[in-house]
This record gives C-alpha cells, structure tokens and sequence, in this order.
C-alpha cells in the first residue's frame, strides 16, 4: 500500500481540475468528474500492480453487500457484512481461477461490481471497463455507518512503468440512491455495448443439457422439428425464427474445429439443411483452449501461454493460446472463418476466462488487453453479422465486441443429470448481473423439461424467460413425453423471455442475507436449494412473479405460495 501525501486541484473544485496526490515515487491524478478514475503519473521506474480507491463509507441500514463472480459461472449473490478479513483469507481467493473460483463463497470481495444495502439506502460502485485491469470492490464492516469501501483496480498483473509515461486504473461508476434498482439501470447504461434497438430475445434449441457427448446430425435435425412444434403450439409467431445450436462432441478435437465423423458431409451440409427448413444454426467451441495432446501443441508450443493449462475435468489438461503471437492468432482467425464460411449464424465461444490468466506473453501485456485482443480477432474474423455469445466470459471487458452473455452457472451437469438445486443459482446470479443485460443480451441457461416435477419446471421456465435475451429448449425431445413439450411456456414467460432485456428484483438482497454463497454442487448432494434469492421480480410488461425455493410452503407479498414453486402475482 503506498501512503499518499498532500492532494490539491489547480483550479479549484468548481473549475473541474482534477484532485493530483503526492506520492513516494510519482502523482496519482482523480478525475473531477464521472466516471471516476486513477492516473498514476511516475517519477521513477518500477512496477504497477493496483491502483484505485479505498476510505470510509456510511449506508445507514446496510446488511450486506453484492458479491459478483469473475466470470459467467462464478457463484454470485448477496453476503451479509462480515468484519475485515485476515489478508492471507483475501490472498486467496485472488488467488483462485477456473473452477475453485467459480464454486467461490464470496464473503472476500465482489469482482467488477457491487451494491452495498439491504434495508434503507443502497451504494453501487462498478467499473465501466475492463480493457487492462481486473477490478474488485472490497466492503470491510459490520457497522453499517462506519464501513470501510476499496474500489481496486489490480489482481495479479503487473504492469511496468517508466519515462514518465501514465498509467490509469479503470474508470468508475459510484452512487447512491434510496433504492438499488434506479442506480443499477444508470451504471448498465453506461457500459459497453454493441446492441441497438429494438431489442429482442431470441428462442432455439440447444443439444447439450440431455445429449451431451452423444449428439449427431441426425437427432441435431429431428430435436429442431420437434422444438419447432413445441414453439408454434406455444404460440410463438411463425415469423419468430429459431436457433439451432450444436453442443460440444460435434467436434474432432478441442482445438480442431472441424465437424467429427457423426456428421457425414461435414458441417456446411448440416447448417444447409437446417438453413433450407427456416433455422438459424450455431455451433459451440472453446477457441482459446487446445487439448494437450493435440499435434498442434508441438509443432507450435511458442503459440501457448508458457507453463499454464486449464484441467478440464473430463477432458484432461487444455493448453491456452496466446494470441498476442500473431501466428496464434492467425491460427484462431482460421477456425472461425471456416465456420463462417459453412454459414453458421451464431458461435457460442466459452471458456474464455482462460483468455485473461496472467502469463508471460510474447507481446506483453495483462490478462484482460490479451482477452480483448482475443475478442477482437474472433469478432474481426466472425464479421459484423455473425451472433457471439460469450461463455465462461467476465462481463464487461469485451462487451462492444459480442452480442451475447452467459450470466449464471449451467443449469445441469452430466454425472447429476437436471436437479432442483442447479435453478436457484441462475436466478441469484440474474440479481446480481440483470442491469448489464441492457448492455449485452443475457442468457441463463433453458429450463429443463425431464424428470423434474411440473412445480419445478415452471420454477426454472421462469427463472429463463426472466433474463430476456433468450429462451432455448435443450431436452432430448425425441425422448421427452410428449405432454411435457409444452410446460416450458406460458404466454407471459415467452412474452417476457423474449423481451430482450431482463426483467429487475424488487431488491437484489434477499429476506435473508447470508454469510456465504452456497453452491449447486453441494445442494444437489443433499437434495434441497440454499441459495438465498430476491422473491419477487418486476418485468417490463407489468407482470410481478413471486418465488418460493423453500421446502416449506411460504407467503410472499400477501399470497400463498407452495414450496418450490412460483406465481404471477395479482
């Protein structure tokens, strides 16, 4: 931590100069107007590796604090106030990447934003880009009105400084408010995007969360007609067109993206044939990721970030490109040109988080320049045209340069199959995240249709339709009986989940804020939901619609509501 000395602004407040602080080795420049930001000035070498804010806060009434994951699965949701932390407990969970930072508690900090409140006045504070930096919000205190807030910029990089040259720390968004929601719609205005009105959700079918490695053309083709089926009985206009995507296992390896031998005539034969019936068609891949094995890997070990790889749990260990090497990069530009040019519509990219690890590159820089970098090649080589959902994805970096967000956990996993347990954490993750869905269009995963009783299905229809970007089947509906086709719609959930934009919580704390995120592995073990979540939500339509996750019947705004089960209140 450096100690900062003498602050001052040349002109005055009211002239709109910036505030400029002493420190040891340089001045720190406050900008005098939003969006807030840090310039370190340096008088000397040396290196950077955080830059920000930190003081005293008071949000009389406050009980916790909004806790945001790094990344599209990372457990998030409301924590209630905690004393500060021993250092070594907060080292940590910097610390954590990949799949132990997506099971995180959440208790140590927030990543990019968060919203301090829960019962009078609430704060936000969040970045408004993410271009060099991964930043954080730190809330340490129980006492509402003596807290002490950080606004870092700063986790891991280091970044080099010299010769006078400035270095600044994203910008910020700070407020306050009587409620969260107004201040939330005013910070996702102000982030990146590429979307323009009118804003719609789109509907589809998606092959992973029933087929999973199993899939082929063949049931790609016969799932699309029947999804059609089940989309027109619902009332969904014939206009409306839908999206067929092809899951992983479509693949010849991670790395290798070319059609495998369950798709005879290759890819471009599949997207034609679905294209002539009146589908869009998209598939799914994981661009910065390359199986270790792969020839590739030896025969360009200069194109991977030295010493790193992500452990994929049933695919073994994955090599991360560095498309700072303009060879990498021109290898990763290849992969989604050819998919292109097979006609595909849309690309679901994920695991990009491997994208922003901190790594020797041959072109230096941090993390998140390398991701944007890693972005900008995709969409360069996708075109203006081509749907990108990111997966797997921090929010904010990037968004200009995609169309799309996953904003929550997978709504399944293959060795449990669909369960109770994984929906509550989609719709805790929406409470924490709706307000960047006015800037990208936000996905949280289909309802799953099999096997869950009608409660629950309408409980996860619900929790789909209400992030607004898009409402996808994803059961094997050959096998699907074929009364249970329809009971992912009702006429307000596709109204809603077709809205484009999601719909809001009346607060993003729920009853009961707790002190720790729990997560879908651990429920689904014991067979029950702990998440804490917002009970009621307003759409854009006028509708209000009440949740109960618990196992005990409950009332919510004056009406009964069974366990596990949801209503559109009057």
């Amino acid at each position: 931590m450096t100690e900062v000395g003498p602050c001052s602004r040349d002109g005055g407040a009211a002239a709109g100069e910036p505030l400029r602080c002493e420190v040891a080795s340089g001045v720190l420049t406050v900008a005098a107007t939003a969006p807030w930001s840090v310039t370190f000035e340096p008088s000397t070498s040396g290196v950077l590796t955080r830059i920000g804010f930190s003081g005293p806060a008071s949000v009389p009434g406050a009980l916790g604090f909004l806790s945001d994951g790094f990344q599209s699965w990372s457990m998030s949701g409301a924590v209630a106030l905690r004393d500060a932390l021993p250092v070594e407990v907060t080292d940590e969970a910097f610390a954590q990447r990949g799949d132990p930072e997506v099971l995180r508690s959440g208790e140590a900090f927030s990543w990019w934003w968060s919203v301090v409140g829960g019962d009078g006045p609430a704060l936000v504070a969040g970045v408004t880009s993410a271009s060099n930096w991964k930043s954080w919000v730190m809330v340490d205190g129980k006492d509402a009105t003596a807290l002490t807030l950080t606004l870092a910029s700063g986790a891991g990089e280091s970044v080099s400084f010299g010769n006078g040259a400035a270095v600044a720390g994203e910008p910020w968004f700070i407020g306050a408010e009587s409620e969260d929601a107004p201040l939330l719609e005013v910070y996702g205005a102000m982030l990146p995007s590429r979307r323009t009105p009118p804003l719609v959700g789109e509907a589809g079918w998606n092959s992973w969360y029933d087929l999973w490695d199993d899939v082929d053309a063949d049931a790609v083709l016969q799932n699309a007609a029947l999804a059609r089926a089940a989309f027109a009985a619902a009332g969904l206009p014939a206009t409306t067109p839908l999206r067929i995507v092809v899951d992983d296992c479509w693949q010849e390896g991670w790395g290798r993206w070319s059609a495998n031998t369950k798709f005879a005539g290759g890819l471009g034969a599949l997207v034609k044939t679905l294209h002539d019936d009146g589908f869009e068609a998209g598939v799914w891949l994981a661009p910065l990721l390359v199986d270790e094995d792969d020839a590739v890997v030896a025969a360009h070990p200069e194109w991977f970030l030295p010493g790193l790889s992500y452990g994929h749990a049933l695919h073994g260990p994955m090599r991360v490109l560095d498309v700072t090497h303009p060879d990498a990069a021109a290898h990763l530009a290849g992969a989604i040109d050819a998919l292109v040019l097979a006609g595909l519509d849309f690309l679901k990219i994920d695991f990009l988080f491997a994208g922003t690890w901190e790594a020797e590159r041959h072109q230096p820089m941090t993390g998140m320049a390398a991701y944007r970098k890693a972005l900008a090649v995709i969409r360069d080589a996708a075109g203006p045209t081509v749907t990108l959902l990111a997966v797997g994805a921090p929010p904010v970096a990037g968004f200009d340069l995609i169309d799309a967000w996953r904003l929550g956990p997978d709504i399944a996993l293959e060795p449990f199959g669909p369960g109770w347990a994984f929906i509550a954490p989609q719709l805790r993750s929406l409470s924490a995240r709706w307000h960047v869905c006015r800037a990208v269009a936000c996905d949280a995963d289909p309802p799953i249709l099999r096997q869950l009783p009608q409660n629950e299905v309408d409980v996860g229809a619900w929790v789909a339709a209400l992030a607004g970007g898009a409402f996808f089947l994803s059961d094997d509906l050959r096998a699907l009986p074929s009364d249970r086709h329809g009971w992912a719609f009702s006429p307000e959930r596709l109204e809603v989940g077709l809205a484009g934009v999601a719909a809001v919580p009346e607060s993003v704390f729920p009853e009961v804020v707790p002190g720790r995120l729990s997560n879908a592995f651990e429920d689904a073990i014991a067979g029950t939901s702990t998440a804490r979540v917002p009970a009621v939500w307003r759409s854009g339509f006028g509708y209000r619609v009440a949740f109960n996750f618990g196992d005990e019947s409950a009332t919510i705004d004056g009406t009964d509501l069974p366990r596990r089960s949801t209503l559109v209140l009057p």
